[in-house]
Formats: structure tokens, sequence, C-alpha cells
């Protein structure tokens, strides 16, 4: 075990990418290294075009976050820099992260991190699930279909990140705290914590349909405080 250098599963750097052709899929799974460094992620996608996709199939993307000690920052899947998980028309996008077991702090799930860094489908669904999910600095999950959450732990964004769905069903055993400029036409959050949840244009708080290991979520429920605010799209 070496405490040296950081070990990915797999990184997708600055205009590499992953791609199914035709009308294919892409699979993709990683697992980060063992060692007691820092960034022991599972799948990385970073920087410009750097981007996991496929031909018009489903993308899968499943990471599971190394490091043992003090690591910490071993992130499940991580996405950064402008870098891109995504699909075209109808497909779907599945993304399972795992973070790291070492004890120092952000062992994440799912991040997404930086301007036009993004989770997308043009109109399938999106399912993430696993620990923590993190939106931050300007990143986006976007589809016109449905973004499903489930995760054991807490779904975050800054303030310049949003998510972008024509129906949003989170299920959390921590906190939801999602203050960018949402737009969901149609919102479900079961948490065992907070919530706090902002969005842009009207609103509906329905019930989200399950799908695969993802349960179904209805109405707005909460272990803590829930705060709703709805903003005019104008403004």
């Amino acid at each position: 075990t070496s405490a040296a250098a950081s070990s990915r599963g797999i990184l997708v750097a600055t205009g590499g990418q992953i791609a199914g052709t035709g009308a294919g899929s892409g699979s993709v799974a990683g697992t980060g290294g063992c060692g007691t460094s820092t960034e022991q992620d599972g799948v990385w996608v970073d920087g410009a075009n750097g981007r996991i996709t496929s031909g018009g199939g489903d993308v899968t993307v499943a990471g599971q976050g190394g490091g043992t000690g003090t690591s910490g920052s071993s992130r499940g899947v991580l996405v950064s820099n402008s870098g891109q998980i995504t699909a075209t028309g109808t497909a779907d996008v599945s993304v399972t992260g795992t973070g790291g077991s070492g004890t120092g702090a952000n062992q994440d799930g799912v991040v997404v991190d930086g301007a036009n860094s993004r989770i997308s489908s043009s109109s399938g669904d999106i399912d993430i699930s696993g620990d923590n999910v993190k939106l931050e600095s300007a990143s986006e999950i976007s589809t016109n279909g449905v973004v499903r959450i489930s995760v054991t732990g807490n779904v975050l964004s800054s303030t310049n990140s949003h998510i972008t769905a024509g129906q949003l069903g989170i299920s959390a055993t921590g906190d939801v705290d999602l203050q960018g400029d949402n737009a969901a036409g149609t919102l479900a959050i079961n948490a065992g914590g907070s919530v706090d949840f902002k969005n842009i244009g009207g609103l509906t708080i329905d019930s989200v349909s399950a799908q695969g290991p993802f349960p179904a979520t209805s109405g707005v429920t909460g272990g803590g405080d829930v705060t709703i605010t709805v903003a005019d799209s104008a403004m």
C-alpha cells in the first residue's frame, strides 16, 4: 500500500471520451486505489470535452472510492472542470457512487463540480444513487425527463449549481439542501433530515415513481425543518 500518490480507478481527462457507437450503450465501472493519500476516486471525468457518453443508448457509470487509513476526498464518481456524463434523445443515465473508506473528509458518492460540469440527458431519465451527492461551483444535473436521487447521506448544492428536470424525486437519509436556481416541474422529497429547496418557475408537489432500486417518493417530508421557495423565472 502506497501513500505517495493518488490512484483513480478510471480517469477520463481533458479531450478524452468513452463512447458507444451507433445506437450502443456505454457502461463504465471503476474502483479507486488502496493508498493512504487523498483522491482515490473510483471514476473521475475531468476537463473540457472529457466525457462518458453513448451512441444513443443508455449510459451507466459506477464508482467506488478507495483509500485506507487517513485517506480523504476519495469520491465514488467525480465530474469536474467541464467534464460530462451525458446521453442523447430518450436514453437514460444511471450513476452510482460510493465514497472511500478512509477516515478523511469528503468521502462522497457523487460530486459534480465546476462550470459546465454536468450529468445530463436530452429527455431520458437520470438515476443517481449511493452516498452523499454534491453539486458545486455552477455545475448541473439536467434532463427534460425524470431525475431520481436516492442516497444514504445528504444531497447538497451550492447557490450557483442547479437541477433541471420535468420531475425530481429525492430520497435521502440526511439533509436535502438545494439552493441554486432549480427548475423542476414536479417535486417529491423524502428526507431523514431537513429540507431546503429553491425552484424557479411553477412547481407541483406530487409523487415521483420508483425505478429499479430507487424508491417512490411522494410529497415533501423531512425529519427537520422543511422550506420550499418558489421564485418567478423572470426575476
